[in-house]
């Protein structure tokens, strides 16, 4: 489904580039999908993948004059898990590499959220 994700992305982020209005619901069933998405517990998931729906969402959740806010309330224990398992991990286990910016993109998530 990586493939898949990654066009929709590239999508959105040129309809956010060309300045496109999305319905507040329409914005919030994809700001759900996109953060079930993201706080997935699959260890292969790609980081730059993540850190671009991070940044998609984070866009989408901006409140702005004449934006209508969105009725959506997102859990925070999944990105919680996420950011802690991603940067403050086990010594014991083998370190992982974080995506540059990936920590940034998530914690801008999490106050948006």
């Amino acid at each position: 489904w990586f493939g898949g994700m990654r066009d929709c992305i590239r999508d959105l982020k040129r309809l956010q580039g060309l300045k496109y209005k999305q319905p507040p619901g329409v914005r919030a069933e994809l700001c759900g999908i996109m953060y079930k998405c993201i706080t997935t517990e699959e260890e292969e998931v790609d980081q730059i993948l993540l850190k671009s729906m991070a940044q998609v969402t984070c866009r989408m959740l901006q409140s702005k004059p004449g934006k209508e806010l969105l009725d959506l309330s997102l859990p925070w224990r999944p990105l919680y898990n996420l950011i802690d398992r991603l940067c403050f991990g086990k010594s014991r286990l083998q370190a992982m590499g974080v995506c540059r910016n990936l920590p940034h993109w998530l914690v801008t998530l999490a106050r948006r959220a």
